[in-house]
């Protein structure tokens, strides 16, 4: 029942935050700076971001409704009154929340205040028209405007069988997607603030044990979070319920976990696990493993000088936001060390901003491009992991813009630049090392095609990766050395990930 009516404030904000993305920015940065500049308790955000995710995600269905309703095409309106539209028509036909008469009238008096007076009539006309047309937005018959994606799009996906795969992929599009966190070994290795310290044999019984989840869980659970371990990997956990952003909480300022899907977790379980595994190790035929990365001093933020210690060497090629790297640097401990390079010092310093926080000493950080041949990295590295650009249909569910910029001309587009920093990071690769390539893309372009050109133009070996994948995610064409993860199929984002030794 609609009962709840919010203020006209929360409205206007949320204009602001959609003319914003109407003119290039990222729906997820436009609201993080919306939130920053105005004091709003966590009822506002909440109806906020529902309302921006909302509207543009479902953005060619309210156009659909909308247009219906006119006698001229919706393009012909001003921009500020077609996302007022939208705006009215989204909390009439898919927020329950709030009540038909105040998505109404607040819409209209937004109208008046941002745009003009004069058209008032007009958007009062036109949502009372959208109210009254009974048409069940999940019954259109055209699956573009059903599930708002353009149609070449869904046609990209049908490289996967069966329209009930394609199908899934579209609804879990418009779906609030699981958020997952990881437990990081920051807190493992006993990084512990003073109030942390009476919890120390709990935490030291923890240390490398399946446990470590359930602490982390205990903690965050004593801070009001509603969260519960996950079946699909050891060191994560499901976040389902939060009183407060999460970076407040007590538990992340610490350490000891951050944000990240499975799939994406998943990367560094792999490529890391290879690179440990006893057969790698004793292929190192005694090669001298005390020479140290080649680290830029000018560029570097973080991380101690290694040219004393003995270690492997792992290279992340397109680090930010650093997810994968520090993943990495955790899981390889004081066994080796990870150089996270990315294009500009924006990125890196988001990078920084995490490893500070879990207070690792085996990362160096470097600005770099990835798509420049750098001299000094030839067969340097035991791993390169090189999670490239993409057009991320994957996460369109987190980043639903997406959908409405890319072009199909981009995928090409993409797919040449994918293969211009692959070229590189095969030749970064030590003799007998290994090569971790990922994407957060569905594409064949981007991935199969991917995986193909390095096995038969750059002669790269695929390593069957069942062995270091969780058990959930085994069988899955893992023994041919990739990993293709589906939104709406797999409880995760949809991700490619694949293997290879350099021969």
């Amino acid at each position: 029942m609609k009962k709840t009516q919010f203020a006209a404030d929360e409205r206007e904000l949320s204009l602001d935050i959609l003319m914003e993305v109407s003119k290039g920015k990222f729906l997820n940065s436009a609201i993080e700076e919306c939130f920053s500049a105005h004091t709003l308790d966590q009822r506002q955000k909440s109806f906020i971001k529902a309302l921006c995710d909302g509207v543009t995600e479902r953005r060619l269905t309210l156009d659909y409704l909308i247009g219906r309703q006119l006698k001229t095409p919706l393009g012909k309106v001003k921009p500020a009154v077609r996302q007022i539209l939208r705006m009215g028509a989204y909390q009439l036909k898919f927020m329950d929340s709030v009540p038909d008469y105040a998505a109404i009238n607040e819409c209209v008096k937004l109208t008046a205040r941002r745009v003009s007076p004069s058209l008032k009539g007009f958007v009062n006309g036109v949502l009372r028209s959208v109210l009254k047309d009974e048409t069940d937005p999940d019954a259109i018959e055209d699956p573009g405007i059903r599930w708002s994606c353009p149609g070449w799009l869904i046609d990209e996906l049908k490289v996967y069988p069966g329209q009930e795969y394609v199908e899934r992929i579209l609804k879990a599009s418009l779906e609030k997607q699981v958020l997952y966190a990881r437990v990081t070994r920051s807190f493992a290795s006993l990084r512990m603030t003073e109030e942390m310290a009476h919890d120390n044999e709990t935490i030291q019984e923890s240390v490398n044990t399946n446990s470590a989840v359930e602490f982390v869980i205990e903690k965050t659970s004593d801070e009001g979070v509603v969260c519960e371990k996950s079946p699909l990997a050891k060191d994560a956990f499901v976040i389902k319920e939060t009183p407060c952003p999460l970076n407040e909480l007590k538990a992340f300022r610490d350490g000891l976990f951050v944000i990240q899907d499975i799939s994406s977790q998943l990367c560094a379980t792999v490529g890391v696990g290879a690179l440990l595994d006893e057969a790698y190790l004793t292929g190192l035929n005694g090669t001298d493993r005390k020479e140290p990365c080649n680290i830029n001093e000018e560029v570097k933020i973080s991380g101690n000088d290694a040219s004393d210690q003995a270690g492997l060497r792992v290279l992340d090629l397109c680090a930010a936001p650093g997810g994968k790297a520090l993943h990495a640097a955790g899981l390889l401990g004081e066994r080796g060390r990870v150089l996270a390079r990315d294009l500009s010092m924006a990125k890196v310093n988001k990078i920084n901003e995490t490893l500070l926080r879990l207070g690792y000493d085996n990362v160096d950080l470097q600005v770099g491009d990835a798509t420049v041949y750098e001299p000094s990295f030839e067969e340097r590295f035991d791993l390169v992991m090189a999670d490239l650009p993409c057009s991320g249909l994957g996460v369109i569910s987190r980043k639903p813009e997406i959908k409405y910029r890319l072009k199909p001309e981009d995928i090409d587009s993409l797919a040449a630049l994918q293969r211009s920093i692959l070229d590189n990071a095969v030749r970064y690769v030590k003799k007998g090392g290994l090569l971790l390539y990922s994407t957060c893309t569905l594409t064949a372009k981007e991935n199969v095609g991917q995986y193909e050109y390095l096995k038969t133009q750059k002669g790269l070996e695929s390593v069957d990766m069942d062995a270091y994948l969780p058990e959930a995610f085994r069988g899955r064409t893992g023994d041919k050395g990739f990993l293709q993860l589906i939104q709406g199929v797999d409880d995760t984002d949809g991700f490619f990930i694949s293997l290879y030794r350099n021969r």
